[in-house]
């Protein structure tokens, strides 16, 4: 039962009885533009009674996989389902890829009137004749972003059950976590309240020099860490997945 399921069917016999003279497809219609124009604390509400159907739907998804090697499970959340999940855990929105990305998030007042490629082509113009020192900084604040986030992630992560680790948003966040991981991460995490007369994109500019000065060996340990890391995070999902098969389950 996913939320909107959920929501129709809490909804079904009250618009029923408020338009006997509809069809049930009309209906059906009816309460989805209801469900896609709710705000989003009244959809949290189904977004967490889903949260148990997602993990059954999971169960019977790997079951099936194993029967059908080549089948591959639709995703039980929406991305904007996912999202607001990930909000109500206190993480951010992952973050723009580049300056220029941050420059169009940050640009929704700008060719407001133009539609489509036009718009992105219009901002790409004002972007590209922007001073150097403007799009380096908007380049430097994508930067620490991405950094902010990871530590984000890495914090959040590094908390969850083994049993967490396997519902489908949290999923994504351990692969998330597992690819961007990266020693400097560490070395930064480690040190970034060492330079307390700085900002953050100072800081963040600092300890990447300092850390292109460190001795081979003190990168080779960071680097070292962070596969101990991964690999714990990866045993601790992959004991999840074997203790939750119902062959794991009847020895």
């Amino acid at each position: 039962m996913t939320p909107l399921k959920l929501y129709i069917d809490s909804h079904y016999k009250k618009a029923f009885k408020k338009f006997p003279h509809l069809r049930q497809i009309e209906i059906l219609n009816l309460i989805t533009k209801q469900w896609v124009t709710l705000d989003d604390k009244k959809k949290m509400k189904y977004i967490m009674q889903a949260v148990d159907w997602e993990k059954k739907y999971l169960d019977e998804a790997e079951e099936y996989k194993k029967l059908h090697p080549e089948f591959t499970a639709k995703p039980f959340f929406t991305k904007l389902e996912q999202k607001m999940l990930l909000r109500r855990t206190g993480l951010p929105e992952k973050p723009c890829c580049n300056g220029f990305g941050l420059f169009i998030k940050m640009s929704s007042h700008l060719l407001v009137d133009v539609k489509g490629t036009n718009r992105m082509k219009g901002l790409s113009k004002i972007f590209n004749e922007l001073p150097a020192a403007v799009k380096e900084d908007y380049e430097n604040r994508s930067k620490m972003e991405r950094i902010e986030y990871q530590e984000k992630v890495s914090e959040y992560v590094s908390k969850l059950s083994p049993e967490e680790c396997l519902s489908s948003v949290n999923t994504k966040l351990v692969e998330e976590q597992l690819k961007l991981e990266s020693a400097f991460l560490l070395y930064y995490s480690e040190n970034k309240d060492s330079l307390p007369g700085l900002d953050k994109a100072e800081k963040y500019k600092a300890l990447q020099e300092r850390w292109k000065m460190l001795p081979k060996a003190s990168q080779q340990s960071y680097k070292k860490q962070r596969k101990a890391m991964q690999k714990s995070l990866n045993s601790r999902t992959n004991k999840m997945r074997i203790v939750s098969t119902p062959a794991a389950a009847t020895t």
